[in-house]
């Protein structure tokens, strides 16, 4: 009899190991895709929601970043329709000012990365079209973003300097969630100025991602490292500046002077109001900025999947697998001791929502640890249904295998709720 006991132990073990690395490879796999399905955007709002109010975040910009704000740098071009005729004008970003400080930042060559966050479609041309194309293909450490959709101006200058800024969306989730830092294989705006300024790169084997040697994720939550609400900070500072309101006015002091607000900086040129503000997990934020802290994540190691989190989760799901194949199941128990008293309530059904219940909770704490400590977070409310289903499988396997129909029909037909006896 012992000896039975031991081998039906040992085996449980052996099956609640394998169930355990089906699911973490499983949890990895989901990680990676480029939205979420199960709510983590969610809980991240949450979690970061509570984290801002515990520690009194206020709104800041790192020193190392410069944000350029074009949302009043505009002016107007002439559209035409598919059959080359005229069909008015159109506001555009205005591509004099941009060239203008790019020349400055060219001039003075101190900068770290310049992130032009403009889309320079065909059709919509302006007189300082060429110059400007041509200075952003000569310029070092220049990236603009291009949609996979969308055809691109000038190719033969501006293809090698965009890349991919685009995310994916859902039917429940339309705004940012996750950003992709390879999406379809092709290479985002974050990625590319990670590889620029530190030689690594991103390679996929089979369901693994790897940079220089290290097993990571190809999305993000991304962390908000610049996070701001209004022009202006606690202390009065600006959080960005204007384009030609603030920093083309003094553009001849902005050459011949080491100006701080310029020198060392990753400078991020985009809308910084009215328009491109997107919906995300950490509230509403310019799509320059959603880019601008995906790098700033990546170049902090964001992506790279800690080793301490894998054997954390491995042992998580292994003690909650061997619970299930052990039959010592949370739904076994509450179905047993309801079935001893007259209620209203299905035993079945309200003991495996229980039990549903108690996987997401186990599931999120160990999600809110991750995502605290090392700002990733792993799938939950899908795992935890997988494991719910297995659950029911194998606790009620001998009624699924010979259909007791009476059972059937109380859980599917009757419902949740039954008469009392």
């Amino acid at each position: 009899m012992t000896k039975v006991k031991d081998k039906t132990k040992r085996n449980n073990i052996i099956k609640a190991a394998i169930t355990a690395i089906i699911f973490t490879l499983f949890c990895y796999y989901v990680t990676n895709l480029g939205f979420s399905i199960s709510g983590e955007s969610a809980l991240v709002t949450k979690i970061n929601k509570r984290i801002k109010e515990w520690k009194q975040i206020k709104t800041d910009v790192p020193d190392s970043v410069l944000l350029v704000n074009i949302s009043y740098d505009k002016e107007l071009i002439p559209v035409n329709d598919s059959d080359g005729f005229p069909k008015g004008e159109i506001d555009i970003t205005n591509r004099e000012s941009l060239l203008k400080f790019l020349d400055i930042l060219d001039q003075r060559k101190d900068y770290k990365f310049v992130f032009l966050d403009v889309f320079f479609e065909e059709g919509f041309n302006s007189p300082s079209d060429s110059a400007l194309f041509n200075k952003i293909s000569s310029m070092p450490r220049v990236v603009i973003p291009r949609h996979r959709d969308a055809k691109l101006a000038a190719k033969d200058l501006l293809m090698p300097k965009s890349y991919i800024s685009d995310y994916t969306i859902t039917n429940t989730n339309k705004g940012f969630g996750k950003y992709e830092l390879i999406a379809e294989g092709d290479t985002s705006v974050a990625l590319h100025m990670y590889k620029e300024l530190t030689g690594h790169d991103i390679k996929k084997r089979f369901i693994f991602y790897f940079d220089n040697g290290r097993l990571c994720n190809s999305t993000l939550f991304s962390r908000q490292s610049i996070n701001f609400d209004a022009p202006y900070n606690a202390d009065g500072e600006k959080n960005y500046y204007n384009l030609n309101a603030d920093l083309l006015c003094d553009s001849i002091e902005l050459v011949e002077v080491e100006d701080a607000r310029l020198k060392d900086k990753y400078i991020i040129i985009g809308a910084m109001e009215m328009t491109d503000i997107h919906a995300t997990a950490e509230g509403k934020i310019p799509g320059a900025v959603i880019t601008a802290n995906a790098f700033i994540g990546t170049m902090n190691g964001q992506h790279i999947v800690p080793v301490v989190m894998i054997f954390v989760f491995l042992f998580i799901l292994f003690i909650v697998s061997y619970q299930v194949f052990s039959g010592k199941t949370i739904a076994k128990w509450i179905k047993k001791k309801l079935e001893t008293k007259n209620i209203i309530i299905n035993p079945t059904i309200f003991a495996y929502l229980c039990s549903w219940v108690s996987y997401v909770s186990i599931l999120s704490i160990a999600g809110v640890i991750s995502y605290i400590v090392y700002g990733v977070i792993y799938d939950i409310l899908f795992t935890a249904t997988l494991f719910q289903v297995a659950d029911y499988i194998i606790t009620n396997w001998k009624d699924l295998s010979h259909p007791n129909w009476n059972m059937i029909k109380d859980l599917f037909i009757n419902a949740t709720f039954s008469k009392v006896k």
